[in-house]
């Protein structure tokens, strides 16, 4: 088998594994600049503006979770 043959069949396998995984974190495969929000990028979102809210601010409410 050539090598630009062997090249391609690489490149289905690795889009082949990787699409799904990528669609589910939240990215579209077309040539748009849209951004599709999942609910794994939204519950990510939220878990770290929690954690910025507590863990990060000036005026802690919650001192024993320093």
């Amino acid at each position: 088998m050539s090598r630009k043959k062997t090249n391609f069949y690489i490149l289905k396998l690795r889009t082949w594994i990787t699409k799904p995984f990528m669609k589910f974190i939240g990215f579209k495969f077309r040539n748009t600049n849209t951004f599709e929000m999942t609910p794994f990028i939204t519950c990510l979102l939220s878990f770290f503006y929690m954690h910025f809210q507590i863990h990060h601010t000036l005026q802690n409410s919650y001192p024993i979770l320093n």
